[in-house]
């Protein structure tokens, strides 16, 4: 977690998770920058960040958040982009819950978004392996956009890891 100077800050009761930063000079990990780049809804903002994988037991959470910071001059850019990859998801509980969205009135995303949760709470996107979720973190003008809020609900079982890959806008 970072605090809006981008500098590192740990708070576990905000977020309970163990994070490694991913080696950008691996084969493996430039083949998944470039194929994330294939992506349909893919704008390239920038460079993306070295990769970041976390990994929630049991508890692990990540309570509300945005993936932007409020002065991105002080930082030297911003989180343009934000992919979330589930890599792991033997779990229950453990969504991605967007607070501010409403949801779909289509039903067939129930395979997708968790419809037993009241939808005054917003979107969860459930853990499922292989899946991703993208959105755009900044408008036009490049302010935060305050429809990204989102949280990583806490796994109720087992274990949950993700991949985060964002793309830097430098400011």
């Amino acid at each position: 977690m970072w605090d809006n100077d981008g500098k590192p800050h740990i708070d576990k009761a905000y977020r309970l998770s163990m994070t490694a930063k991913l080696d950008r000079s691996d084969e493996t990990i430039k083949k998944i920058e470039e194929r994330a780049t294939t992506f349909p809804f893919y704008k390239r903002f920038g460079d993306f960040l070295p990769i970041v994988v976390q990994n929630y037991g049991i508890s692990g959470q990540y309570r509300d958040h945005y993936d932007w910071f409020d002065d991105a001059h002080a930082v030297g850019g911003n989180i343009a982009s934000t992919f979330f990859v589930y890599i792991h998801a033997n779990c229950t509980g453990g969504g991605t819950n967007f607070a501010r969205l409403t949801p779909p009135d289509d039903e067939s995303w129930c395979e997708f978004i968790d419809c037993d949760r009241p939808f005054d709470e917003g979107v969860t996107f459930k853990p499922i392996l292989g899946n991703a979720i993208y959105w755009e973190n900044l408008h036009d003008d490049d302010a935060g956009h305050k429809m990204t809020l989102h949280a990583g609900m806490p796994v109720t079982t087992g274990n949950k890891m993700g991949m985060n890959m964002w793309t830097w806008k430098v400011a």
